[in-house]
């Protein structure tokens, strides 16, 4: 996922953004245009411009570059940030564990919960608030996602049209976690997502647990 999106975004991205200039190099140097050419020129560069926001798009959707450049916590702040900002729903967002315990292969997992969480909450919730929060409770992370929405009602929980909340279970499950929903029609839904992870820093002897942290690894 991280080759394909970085390959999208840095080769195939340039290649368009590169396209898109010399389309704008030919307008400026054909002369007068009838407006059937000057019509088609600008459907090329709408079109075109579509075309380079969607490779970004799918190339975020592959592997967040925030993952990588600044670690689950950021991205997860970006996104809070994100979700405020296009549905003006306040949301609340709490750390309470040191990001090391977080091995690099559980954060994109962890990125996609909060994101169709979130999604889920403007859909369907009606809600005017969501609070999300981390805690680490020996070998596992704990997320709490709750909103004061028009909740859910237990059948639809386990509804096998509930797509969204399937898929959140499934790739939940694939990492040895659990997840569940609670909700009752008027009190809000909370999601409680457990997932078992291993500390970095616990693959190493003791010896080398000073070794990494003094270089900063």
């Amino acid at each position: 996922r991280t080759r394909i999106a970085h390959d999208l975004h840095d080769d195939l991205g340039q290649k368009l953004t590169a396209l898109n200039m010399d389309i704008s190099w030919l307008k400026s140097r054909i002369g007068v245009q009838t407006p059937l050419v000057e019509s088609k020129i600008k459907q090329m560069v709408q079109l075109l411009n579509m075309t380079i926001e969607s490779v970004q798009k799918i190339s975020f959707g592959l592997r967040p570059s925030i993952l990588d450049d600044l670690g689950l916590r950021a991205a997860i702040e970006w996104q809070v940030k994100e979700f405020k900002k296009s549905t003006g729903i306040s949301c609340s967002l709490s750390f309470n564990y040191r990001e090391s315990v977080i091995d690099s292969g559980y954060s994109l997992l962890i990125f996609r919960l909060v994101q169709e969480a979130l999604t889920n909450v403007t859909r369907h919730s009606e809600a005017t608030y969501v609070s999300i929060i981390f805690n680490k409770v020996a070998d596992s992370i704990i997320v709490r996602i709750t909103d004061n929405g028009k909740g859910i009602e237990p059948e639809l929980i386990e509804s096998n049209k509930s797509l969204g909340l399937l898929g959140m279970k499934e790739r939940v499950k694939a990492y040895g976690g659990d997840l569940k929903i609670i909700g009752e029609k008027g009190k809000g839904t909370e999601i409680v997502v457990n997932i078992p992870v291993e500390d970095p820093l616990s693959r190493f002897p003791q010896g080398g647990h000073a070794l990494l942290r003094g270089k900063h690894i």
